[in-house]
């Protein structure tokens, strides 16, 4: 018979695959930064690492306080 999962052990999937997915995000626009050459985008791309470097700082913030590891 299959083991139920707890809503404590989804939340911690959810919570490291978030993690995962804004730290992925933080690589490819800091790429970016250096792969484009207008101005605008690359000061864009700049804006939307530096919002991914904040999602993955409040994810860890959030994992250590609920104790995921």
């Amino acid at each position: 018979m299959a083991k139920k999962v707890t809503q404590n052990e989804l939340l911690a999937v959810a919570l490291k695959r978030a993690l995962e997915m804004e730290e992925f995000r933080r690589a490819k626009y800091h790429y970016l930064v250096g792969a484009v050459t207008d101005a605008r985008l690359r000061e864009l791309m700049a804006q939307f690492a530096v919002v991914a470097r904040h999602h993955a700082a409040a994810l860890q913030q959030l994992m250590k306080e609920l104790n995921v590891k």
